[in-house]
């Protein structure tokens, strides 16, 4: 009797994730070129204030040795009396650039000065305050030496005070500084901005890191959305397919018993007729069954009742239902089970599953080759095994024999959702459904596993 495969759940299309998008380095050149101006900035800045104040060191000097070699040439002129020379000597001093005010003080007395001493503190102007070292004022450097007189003359040290202005020296480190700054802020600009362009780069490389990703996702996505709608047309055609079938075998034993009987003759083999209308009968209903369990189980709404079931009568059960299929193929099924397992599951559904394997085992073995089924228990499962020395699958098919829809030999009758739902019936009682061997030519063996019963 035609009988359809019980159908399979269908696993909803899962969501495809994106890979996760890995940390994209910025480009190098800019990373070194942005870190490179930020430090050489430092660099530059750190450098020019050495710079200044070598600068103003060798300028304390130079001028602090101006002041001697001054003090030097007019005492000498002094102590000689050369007073008109002292005159004009002071007044070409006061002529230099740099040199603001020189004064002579004697008895206390100024008796000699030149340039201008607006700006400067009066009480270096009152009288001479001797600094050889050099006063650094705000804006000018002060000079003082008092000189005594030479050996075998009497009378007070003479006093010279020499201010120099620093005004030119303040106004070139001022624009040095300006320049230096302008400058600094500058370079650290263009770092900083070559770096934000670097940040700036990584974040477009990420972006269209991941725009890439998803698109391959979106057209992976594409793709077997395509390969299900195939599956499914392919399904629908099988569908259409084997009912038509069956209602074909229906029509045409009806119409024929009906023709029959409106011609006032007798119905021919009307016991056989009506045996192979029920058949195609029971057939369609399962075919619809099957369809409806699959939807159920899609949307989690098959109703399963677990139980603590003892395995060797179901598993008897099993066989004794499947005994004429074997016997019109000379097959020998053979069952095993430890004596006292139990198995948590519902019984109607386990049934379900395993016929669906063993009477798959017998459909695709050859004629007179063996059927086994067997179990095996421990303290938290149980699996049960069917084995075959059928065909044998391909490894690389293994998982995929399990997907909705999919029949591996074209030509056979079903809907191809049998294992489907025999996988999905497993997990739904807390349990699993998987190819453990097979090999083409070398048959297949089916594995079962399911909790234990107390």
């Amino acid at each position: 009797m035609p009988t359809s495969e019980p159908s399979s759940s269908e696993t909803p299309p899962r969501a495809e994730t994106a890979p996760a998008i890995r940390t994209v380095k910025g480009n190098p050149v800019l990373w070194a070129l942005g870190l490179g101006l930020l430090a050489g900035t430092g660099i530059l800045m750190a450098a020019v204030l050495l710079n200044l104040r070598a600068m103003e060191r060798s300028q304390l000097h130079s001028l602090q040795t101006l002041a001697r070699s001054i003090n030097e040439s007019s005492m000498h002129s002094i102590f000689r009396g050369q007073s008109e020379n002292m005159f004009n000597f002071v007044m070409l001093l006061s002529r230099i650039p740099n040199i603001q005010y020189v004064a002579y003080w004697s008895n206390g007395k100024r008796i000699l000065e030149a340039g201008q001493s607006a700006g400067l503190a009066p009480g270096l102007l009152d009288s001479a305050v001797e600094n050889t070292e050099g006063l650094r004022l705000p804006r000018h450097l002060y000079f003082g030496f008092s000189t005594p007189p030479p050996a075998g003359q009497t009378g007070p040290p003479t006093l010279l005070a020499v201010v120099f202005s620093l005004e030119a020296f303040i106004a070139q480190k001022n624009n040095i500084l300006l320049a230096t700054w302008l400058s600094g802020v500058v370079l650290a600009a263009l770092g900083a901005a070559l770096l934000l362009l670097n940040r700036l780069y990584r974040q477009l490389a990420a972006v269209h890191r991941e725009v890439l990703e998803k698109n391959q996702v979106l057209n992976q996505t594409q793709e077997r959305l395509r390969q299900e709608q195939n599956q499914k047309s392919a399904m629908l055609s099988a569908i259409t397919h084997d009912a038509n079938a069956y209602l074909t075998v229906i029509h045409g034993k009806l119409d024929n018993q009906l023709f029959k009987l409106r011609q006032g003759q007798p119905p021919e083999n009307l016991e056989k007729n009506l045996a192979v209308t029920q058949q195609n009968a029971e057939a369609l209903v399962g075919l619809i069954g099957d369809l409806g369990d699959h939807e159920r189980l899609i949307q989690g709404r098959m109703p399963i009742h677990a139980e603590v079931v003892e395995l060797g009568p179901l598993l008897e059960a099993v066989c004794d239902a499947l005994e004429e299929e074997a016997a019109a193929k000379r097959q020998v099924l053979s069952v095993f089970s430890p004596a006292g397992c139990r198995v948590l599951a519902d019984p109607a559904q386990l049934k379900r599953v395993l016929f669906n394997l063993v009477r798959n085992a017998l459909k695709f073995s050859p004629a007179g080759t063996p059927v086994r089924l067997q179990a095996a228990c421990s303290e938290r499962s149980v699996t049960l095994q069917v084995q075959d020395q059928g065909p044998g699958i391909p490894e690389p098919e293994w998982e995929r024999i399990f997907e909705p829809f999919v029949r591996l030999q074209p030509g056979v009758k079903g809907t191809g959702l049998g294992l489907a739902i025999a996988r999905q019936l497993a997990q739904v009682m807390g349990g699993g459904l998987r190819v453990t061997d097979s090999a083409p030519g070398q048959g297949t063996t089916f594995s079962l596993t399911l909790p234990a019963g107390e």
